[in-house]
Parts: structure tokens; C-alpha cells; sequence
């Protein structure tokens, strides 16, 4: 699934629609919130702007299950591979 047009919207997007909808494990935001706080915490200590984007993104894998996230059952579904695989399918 390569996109070589419209990712960035793709994976707002994503964060959007997705994130919004979904609790972050059990803190008192969702992923959207938590993604953009990461974010903005990195933007805040001046990092370069590819590490900002990994903050945002670091939890991408939460939003791309097809049936939802099993660490809401307390499984682990090993989140950070299938969004490290999903963001490459994407970029490369």
C-alpha cells in the first residue's frame, strides 16, 4: 500500500477519525490527545522536525486494527510492529 500522494492527510486522518475515538490505555485521554501531546512536548524542547513526527506517530499501530485494539482486553497485540510495518508499507 503505497502512497506517494496525500500521506500526511492520510495519517491526520487517521489520528482524526480513529484516535479521537479511542482511550488511551487507561489514562483520561484518547490517542489523538496523546499523540498530540507527544508532539508538542518534542516541538517544545526544539527537537528536528523528523522526531516530532515519529512522537506523533509513535503510537500509530493502536489506530489500524481491523476488529480493534486487544490491549483493551488486556492482550498485548504488539502495537509497535504493526504500526512500524504499516508506516513503512506507506513510505517506502
Amino acid at each position: 500500500m503505497r502512497m506517494e500522494e496525500n500521506i500526511v492527510d492520510y495519517l491526520l486522518d487517521l489520528l482524526k477519525t480513529k484516535g479521537a475515538d479511542i482511550q488511551y490505555g487507561n489514562e483520561d485521554v484518547t490517542q489523538l490527545e496523546h499523540a498530540l501531546q507527544c508532539a508538542e512536548l518534542a516541538e517544545q524542547h526544539k527537537l528536528p522536525g523528523p522526531t516530532i513526527a515519529a512522537a506523533l506517530l509513535h503510537d500509530v499501530g493502536h489506530l489500524i486494527y481491523e476488529d480493534g485494539d486487544p490491549i483493551h482486553e488486556g492482550k498485548d497485540g504488539h502495537h509497535e510492529n504493526l504500526g512500524a510495518d504499516f508506516l513503512k508499507k506507506i513510505f517506502w
